[in-house]
């Protein structure tokens, strides 16, 4: 019956003694088959136990019943270093009362849940649970960084209207978020950055932002091998806004027209070219006609153009003929104008982050409110790895 055990248990160097029906499951009183281990700090093998003080540690269940796992601590004397140490084992984490399986167990469920459903299902307190969740989301955070080397730098509301922003960083080649950082000061984002490993940093080779002019001194003193590329969709944006303004004051208030007007023409159906056509055709104003084709030219200088050199030469172009048209949005595109076209280098985008920042929203809303940051932080980590450590 012992080896049946052993093997249902399936921990190495481990045997069950005996085991007990408790009140809520049942537990196993184990024995540790290796005779001695290695001192950690001269790496002589010992087998002289000083001390065994065995602890009670809950694992998965077994037969659908709570399981638990009276484990030996053995504190072994070292007589090479004369040292005393305590036993390590691989499959219960230092000073940890679950097994590292369990733990696992419990937090992927919380990732596609909630703690308080698994808290209820596991008879732990909420406290405890949530001890377990932020202890394996801790252990992910740290490995977020690892192989990144194009990243997004954005920012995302707490609550609309608030002006409580928090900024998120996320791998673009990964489509992953790397971390998410209390607040998005120059000084907040240096501080927090500044705890990356400076490897880690020099390896980044850009840096997709918004036209938040904070962003580029952050990534100097950073990143310091990074190119700052001002992302697609934030130099697309305040452009966009300004034709709705002109479409507007032309006449064209319904949602559905002005949706026409915002969208790229390449994406529109036959019937909404159709409808488009009529509606620049049937409009009197010769402003709005004009700010939506030099629209569209913008675009298609995105689209079209292969180098950073020939993206510069043409958007100076459209630069010079469309103040009239755009008034202010021209000045906040001429002063951004480098780090916009060096997004022809690799033509990256930040549209990645759409998807993420619609994943954030449900985890907010899951969360019913987060009054403390890294309750916040953690599961946001956990929900993009596919890790779970």
């Amino acid at each position: 019956m012992e080896n049946h055990l052993n093997l249902i248990l399936g921990l190495p160097k481990v045997t069950v003694r005996e085991f007990t029906m408790l009140e809520d499951g049942i537990c196993l009183k184990i024995k540790l088959t290796n005779l001695g281990t290695h001192c950690p700090s001269c790496k002589n093998f010992t087998t002289e136990i000083n001390q065994n003080r065995p602890i009670l540690v809950r694992d998965l269940p077994c037969f659908d019943k709570v399981t638990y796992l009276q484990v030996p601590r053995r504190q072994f004397y070292c007589r090479h270093c004369q040292k005393y140490f305590t036993e390590k084992l691989p499959w219960i984490e230092w000073k940890r009362r679950h097994t590292l399986r369990y733990e696992k167990n419990v937090f992927e469920r919380v990732k596609s849940s909630n703690i308080a459903t698994v808290a209820l299902v596991e008879g732990l307190s909420y406290d405890e649970v949530q001890g377990i969740f932020n202890h394996r989301a801790s252990n992910i955070a740290e490995q977020q960084w690892l192989g990144v080397s194009r990243i997004s730098l954005d920012e995302i509301a707490m609550r609309k209207g608030h002006k409580n922003y928090k900024a998120v960083l996320c791998d673009l080649d990964k489509k992953k978020l790397i971390e998410v950082i209390d607040g998005r000061t120059q000084d907040c984002l240096i501080s927090k950055l500044s705890e990356v490993p400076l490897q880690v940093t020099k390896a980044v080779k850009e840096v997709s932002v918004d036209m938040w002019h904070g962003f580029p001194k952050v990534i100097e003193e950073i990143f310091p091998n990074a190119q700052i590329v001002t992302d697609r969709f934030h130099v697309m944006k305040p452009l966009i806004e300004e034709l709705k303004k002109i479409a507007k004051s032309s006449g064209v208030k319904e949602q559905k027209k002005l949706s026409l007007v915002w969208k790229n023409r390449i994406d529109l159906n036959n019937e909404e070219r159709t409808e488009l056509e009529n509606l620049l055709s049937s409009s009197t104003s010769k402003r709005f006609k004009a700010a939506y084709e030099y629209k569209e030219k913008f675009r298609e200088i995105y689209e079209t153009s292969k180098t950073v050199l020939e993206g510069k030469k043409r958007f100076e172009e459209w630069l010079q003929k469309a103040p009239k048209i755009y008034g202010k949005v021209i000045q906040t595109i001429s002063d951004h104008l480098p780090t916009i076209c060096n997004y022809f280098i690799s033509h990256s985008t930040s549209g990645t982050m759409e998807g993420i920042n619609n994943k954030i929203k449900l985890i907010k809303r899951q969360g019913y409110g987060f009054t403390n940051f890294e309750n916040f932080r953690l599961p946001l980590l956990s929900a993009f790895s596919s890790d779970s450590l």
